[in-house]
């Protein structure tokens, strides 16, 4: 048995490793041929290496993270799209809501002027000029704000930054192609003298505005510059009628009643002034220049502020007093707290000067004349110390 096994394994013959089957293909080498297949398809051996053709798993995570750029890109343009409509929904509402603010403080500013209440409507012009610091004549309420300006300057505190800021925007057209109300801030903050040139101006706007107490009151003291008495008079009486509230307006019409020696005209319109506002230093000290009772003072209101062009107005008062009894130098000293109170303002000076001459207190307006504040380089003033040199040689 043994020896035929033997003899059976010499017998077999050796198998030729040549003709034996081809091992099939490594995953390894399938990967390689497919590469090469896949870049022979695409030329990369023109145009380089194609990643997205790669068939490793840890690249292709890499390409797939590299896809999404463009999603991560749309997020963000979204949310950006959405912060800025956002804000201009916001800013959208602001705006509007401060133009309602704005709305209602012109109301209230206009309601003001027409009331006469100066006080008042130079705060609210403060506000409104604030909001908008450059001045733009588009606005349209930019005329309104021009004439409450002139007014609190020329009525209330004499403020010189307030002419700056507004005069360069009151005569810079023909006066008929202008608003009313620019036409009435440019003849508010005129001198006397300066605003009695244009009364045909001035009854225009009566013709357009009959109801307007300021309109009245700038003829009345137009008038009496001019000297024409009754016209004055009457332009005065129609401003209170329509106006009672203007305390300024109504101290000129009782020193102008004082002066061509209406007593009792003077006194009444001090009444009025008194029972319009008890506590103001305009209504008590007329009432103590015409010697009516001034009522205890009211402890709820506290002191009464004294607003600038109200001092002036009453220190020249003071200061014609006091030269009338010989107390020249105390007269000179209340000169100079009034050319103090409205910073030296042109008009207010010039005004000051022919309020003087008509009560023939030349040391007073030989003492205004001395002032730094004196605009010596006006044509006017020119013509008033020529005045005042005439009526030295004359005493």
């Amino acid at each position: 048995m043994v020896g035929n096994l033997v003899l059976l394994s010499v017998a077999l013959p050796t198998p030729d490793p040549t003709s034996l089957p081809p091992a099939p293909p490594s995953r390894e080498d399938q990967k390689t041929a497919v590469d090469r297949q896949l870049s022979v398809l695409y030329g990369e051996s023109l145009i380089g290496p194609w990643p997205e053709l790669a068939t490793d798993p840890e690249r292709t995570g890499r390409v797939a993270r590299r896809r999404t750029w463009p999603w991560w890109l749309g997020v963000v343009a979204l949310a950006v799209a959405v912060v800025l409509a956002g804000r201009a929904l916001v800013e959208s509402g602001l705006e509007r809501r401060s133009a309602e603010q704005s709305s209602v403080r012109v109301d209230r500013l206009r309601m003001s002027i027409e009331d006469g209440h100066i006080d008042h409507a130079a705060e609210l012009v403060d506000l409104l000029w604030g909001q908008t610091p450059s001045l733009d004549p588009d606005d349209p309420n930019f005329d309104q704000l021009l004439r409450a300006e002139a007014a609190a300057y020329r009525y209330f505190d004499a403020k010189p930054e307030r002419f700056d800021r507004i005069w360069p925007h009151l005569r810079d057209g023909d006066a008929g192609a202008t608003s009313a109300a620019r036409r009435i801030a440019y003849l508010t903050v005129l001198c006397r003298e300066e605003r009695a040139q244009h009364l045909a101006e001035l009854r225009q706007l009566q013709l357009e505005l009959p109801n307007d107490a300021e309109v009245y009151y700038l003829v009345a003291s137009s008038q009496e510059h001019r000297g024409n008495v009754a016209a004055a008079r009457e332009a005065y009486r129609r401003s209170e009628a329509l106006g009672p509230a203007w305390l300024s307006h109504r101290f000129d019409q009782m020193e102008f009643e004082r002066q061509h020696d209406d007593a009792d005209a003077a006194a009444e319109v001090a009444a009025g002034m008194l029972r319009s506002d008890p506590n103001s230093p305009w209504s008590r000290f007329a009432a103590s220049l015409v010697a009516i009772s001034v009522p205890p003072q009211d402890a709820d209101a506290g002191a009464p502020r004294s607003p600038p062009v109200a001092v002036f107005q009453i220190k020249l008062a003071q200061g014609v007093q006091a030269a009338s009894k010989g107390q020249t130098s105390q007269a000179e000293g209340f000169i100079d707290a009034a050319v103090k109170a409205i910073s030296g303002g042109t008009p207010f000076m010039l005004d000051a000067f022919d309020y003087l001459a008509a009560r023939k207190s030349w040391v007073l307006a030989r003492r205004l004349t001395q002032s730094a504040q004196w605009p010596a380089q006006s044509s006017l003033a020119v013509a008033k110390q020529q005045q005042l040199a005439e009526a030295s040689a004359e005493r």
